[in-house]
C-alpha cells in the first residue's frame, strides 16, 4: 500500500488536492500524521512537502521506503520563500531519512533529481465532474467572476487581477466573488470601488455550484507547478483567464482568448475578460467545450502517467 501523509485536515491545500486526487484514482490511501501506526514495513509513505513538524514522525515511519514530495517549481518557491525548504529536503535525503524526492515539477526533477527520486505528473479525475454538469441546470451568470485563490501567495498575481476587475468594473455592472479575502486586498478593492461577495470558506458542492453558475474565472498567476482551480473551472465547462505558465502546463498553445502574455497588464487582463463577457451564446459554448477537451485531454494523459509510475514502486 503507498500511503500519502500530510499534518492535519486544511494545512497545505494545494498538497491535500493532489493527494485527494490520487485517492480518486484508487491509487493511494491518505492519512495525517497522527495515523501513521496504520503504516506497515512492507508500505510505501509519501509526506506532503516539507513541514518541521514531520522531523520526529517522518523517522518514526516504519515503511519500507520514504519521500517527499516537492511541489514548486523555482520561481515559485523564491517568490514564496521556501529556498531553506529545498536545502532541508535535499538534506534529507543524502541523509538517508527519506528515500527520495517526488518532484511535482518536471524542471526541479530535471535539475536535482536522481535515480532515487522521480517525477509525478499533476494528477486529475474528471468523472466527478460530468455528473456535476449534469446536475446543475446551466444557468449562467451573465454578470459574474470568480476570483478564488490562495490570497497571499505571491505568485497568485493579485492586484494585477483586481486592477483589471476594477476596469471592466467601471464599464459595466459585474459583481466579483471571492473566497476570504483578506482585509490588505479589501482595503485595496474598496480604494478603488471594487464591487465584490466574499463568500469566506465555500463547501466543496457549493463552490463547484458557484463555478458552474459563473460567466467566467481568472486564474493569472505568475509561477504555478499546476492549477487545480483552472482543472475545476475547466472541468465544469467554465472558462477561465489564465497566465501563459498557467497555459504551459495544461498544454494549451492556441487559445489566445483564455491566455495572458503580460501578466503584468491589468488591462490585457482585462481585455480577456471582456472578450468572454461579450460572447454571444453559441461562441460561450465552443470556449466552453475547449475548455473541458483540455482538461480531460490532460487528465488521461497525466493518470496514465502516474498509476504507471506508482506500480514501479510497489
Amino acid at each position: 500500500m503507498i500511503y500519502t501523509v500530510t499534518l492535519a485536515p486544511g494545512i497545505f491545500p494545494g498538497v491535500s488536492q493532489v493527494f485527494k486526487e490520487l485517492e480518486y484514482l484508487k491509487l493511494t490511501k491518505h492519512i495525517h500524521i497522527n495515523q501513521l501506526n496504520m503504516i506497515k514495513p512492507k508500505d510505501i509513505a509519501i509526506f506532503g512537502a516539507w513541514h518541521p513538524q514531520y522531523a520526529l514522525p517522518i523517522r518514526r515511519c516504519i515503511s519500507k521506503r520514504k519521500f517527499i514530495t516537492w511541489h514548486s517549481p523555482l520561481l515559485q518557491a523564491e517568490l514564496n520563500n521556501e529556498q531553506e525548504f529545498i536545502k532541508l529536503v535535499l538534506d534529507l535525503k543524502e541523509k538517508n531519512v527519506i528515500s527520495g524526492i517526488v518532484h511535482m515539477d518536471e524542471d526541479n526533477y530535471k535539475i536535482f533529481g536522481d535515480e532515487d527520486d522521480f517525477y509525478l505528473p499533476h494528477p486529475f479525475s474528471t468523472d466527478r465532474f460530468k455528473k456535476h454538469r449534469e446536475e446543475y441546470a446551466k444557468a449562467v451568470d451573465p454578470k459574474s467572476i470568480s476570483f478564488f485563490t490562495a490570497f497571499g501567495n505571491k505568485q497568485k498575481n493579485i492586484l494585477c487581477q483586481l486592477g483589471a476587475v476594477s476596469l471592466i468594473q467601471k464599464k459595466q455592472s459585474i459583481m466579483l466573488h471571492v473566497n476570504g479575502m483578506p482585509d490588505i486586498y479589501r482595503k485595496f478593492s474598496d480604494a478603488i470601488d471594487i464591487k465584490h461577495t466574499d463568500h469566506g470558506f465555500i463547501p466543496e458542492n457549493k463552490y463547484y455550484g458557484m463555478i458552474y453558475g459563473s460567466k467566467l474565472g481568472i486564474q493569472v498567476s505568475v509561477s504555478e507547478a499546476f492549477n487545480y482551480v483552472v482543472a475545476i473551472f475547466f472541468a465544469l465547462g467554465t472558462p477561465c483567464i489564465i497566465s501563459r505558465a498557467i497555459a504551459v502546463n495544461f498544454e494549451i498553445d492556441e487559445q489566445p482568448i483564455l491566455i495572458v502574455d503580460n501578466i503584468d497588464s491589468s488591462v490585457e487582463i482585462a481585455e480577456k475578460i471582456n472578450s468572454i463577457l461579450k460572447m454571444n451564446e453559441e461562441e460561450y459554448k465552443w470556449l466552453s467545450d475547449d475548455c473541458i477537451e483540455y482538461i480531460e485531454k490532460l487528465s488521461i494523459k497525466n493518470n496514465k502517467k502516474v498509476e504507471e509510475t506508482l506500480k514501479k514502486l510497489i
